[in-house]
């Protein structure tokens, strides 16, 4: 390996670690930590799992497909892959995920210190900036390896440093902190905004066959985002949990079958677990507002927001073992169940 492949490797990775550590791993771990007591552990142990560790396997599963995002979803079909994708892609962009960026940045960076500063300029010159850095669509990845990693990195190991010194007791907002904070904050929410507003950018320019410019699509993105995120953070939040609790159960599902896909060669098996899945995640999005003629909370793991495990895994076995598309090892599993009954 040369040093260029090393310069490349690693402007890369620090650019997928700073795109995904956004500023809610900067501001919910102490607040989890705070909460979980003695229990911190665990409750840190789930979050790195549920938070970074499904965002790792998902990169690895898109990685081994060597077909993009496209190769988590294309064993449901044409067109529910695009549907998915499409649908994700608009949740984690202008409709949720790239707002949300500008309102956690003013409101834990801004608001506390210029609470005077006016949210719709704050939200303007943030999306002016996002949109400046993602205009050139082959220098993103450059630019977040080289300017905002190191950024975020030297805040986070501020607060590091910091917490280890004094780790407990009255909070004041010393100059020194409050920069620190504030700039990492900034940093941390710029490189999300930056890296979801480009790839979806690019998301979008392919699935219209370039009918619809990358450039057209960043601005167009970058005016949804601006409009939503002044409406704070409270309700962008409450716009995305009915819509992310249908999406976000599905696209795990896919993640981990992914994983297992050698011991999956039956497409059957991914419409049929992935089906289960939507039904259940959309029934338990609606009862929350309405009364369902399902008992959504008496399925396992519901405690847990896993109540789509077990439906997942029964209409996936019953995908496997009814299709057409039957292999020769599944005509024998058929046989010898059919030959003891």
């Amino acid at each position: 390996m040369n040093k260029t492949d090393t310069k490349n490797i690693s402007i890369i990775g620090f650019a997928i670690f700073a795109m995904f550590f956004g500023a809610g791993n900067l501001i919910f771990p102490p607040y989890l930590g705070l909460l979980s007591g003695t229990g911190w552990f665990l409750s840190f142990l789930c979050f790195i799992i549920m938070d970074i560790g499904l965002s790792l396997l998902a990169l690895l599963v898109v990685t081994r497909t060597g077909k993009g995002t496209e190769g988590i979803t294309e064993k449901l079909g044409k067109l529910p892959s695009i549907l998915i994708l499409s649908l994700n892609a608009v949740c984690l962009g202008p409709l949720i995920a790239i707002p949300r960026t500008a309102a956690t940045a003013y409101e834990f960076s801004i608001a506390p210190f210029f609470p005077a500063f006016d949210t719709k300029i704050f939200s303007l010159l943030f999306f002016l900036a996002v949109v400046l850095f993602c205009l050139s669509q082959s220098k993103v990845i450059d630019i977040i390896g080289t300017v905002f990693a190191p950024l975020i990195l030297a805040a986070l190991l501020f607060l590091i440093v910091k917490g280890i010194v004094s780790p407990l007791g009255a909070i004041e907002l010393q100059a020194a902190a409050s920069s620190a904070v504030r700039d990492g904050i900034n940093a941390g929410c710029l490189t999300p905004a930056i890296g979801l507003l480009s790839s979806f950018a690019s998301f979008f320019e392919k699935q219209t066959k370039g009918k619809v410019s990358y450039r057209t699509l960043v601005f167009g993105f970058a005016g949804i985002s601006y409009v939503i995120s002044n409406f704070g953070i409270t309700r962008i939040l409450a716009l995305a949990s009915p819509i992310l609790n249908i999406l976000y159960p599905v696209l795990v599902l896919l993640v981990i079958m992914g994983l297992m896909e050698k011991w999956l060669p039956n497409a059957a098996v991914y419409r049929s677990a992935a089906s289960g899945t939507i039904v259940v995640s959309t029934l338990s999005a609606i009862s929350e507002y309405l009364p369902v003629p399902v008992h959504i909370a008496g399925l396992p793991l519901y405690e847990y927001g896993f109540q789509w495990v077990l439906p997942a895994a029964i209409c996936g076995l019953m995908g496997y073992l009814f299709t057409r598309e039957r292999t020769s090892a599944q005509r024998r599993i058929i046989g010898n169940i059919a030959a003891r009954t």
